[in-house]
């Protein structure tokens, strides 16, 4: 018998594995964040979109990419295709780096309701492509039109 050491090729690093480590892309900030698409309750076919930096609301089919949503645990509403926050403006604007009070929403997922968590103002469609948000608390009675499935 041998007594010299033996030598276990698996513990190398192989040179295909640490090439190919170096070629994969950084993961973004948001990719661990659960993606949503809205569809609106009253006309199903329609979804919220970000629309030249305003929400709005289109058709589900149209534009896909626009549409998807990252929610963060700060309460933030990103959009999945340009990395800007919703505010309470329903305005589509570059997330600070310390997210704002102002820019929290909550999905309430009895109610099927996107509200402002400043404001306490949900998201409805009123008509056409237009999305505007106000205070359902006051009225104490949620209204189909602002219920969104969350998907």
């Amino acid at each position: 018998p041998s007594h010299e050491p033996s030598v276990d090729s698996s513990d190398e690093p192989s040179y295909k594995s640490s090439l190919k480590a170096s070629h994969e892309p950084s993961p973004k900030p948001y990719d661990d964040l659960p993606v949503v698409q809205f569809r609106n309750h009253v006309s199903p076919g329609l979804c919220l979109v970000n629309k030249r930096n305003k929400l709005a609301a289109e058709d589900c089919k149209k534009t896909k990419e626009a549409q998807l949503w990252l929610i963060g645990k700060n309460g933030s509403v990103k959009s999945k295709k340009t990395g800007e926050c919703l505010n309470g403006r329903l305005q589509v604007v570059e997330c600070s780096k310390t997210f704002k009070k102002g820019s929290a929403f909550v999905f309430n997922k009895f109610h099927q309701t996107l509200t402002h968590a400043n404001s306490f103002k949900s998201i409805y469609w009123n008509s056409g492509k237009l999305v505007l948000s106000e205070n359902i608390l006051q009225k104490g009675d949620v209204d189909s039109k602002h219920m969104w499935y969350a998907e």
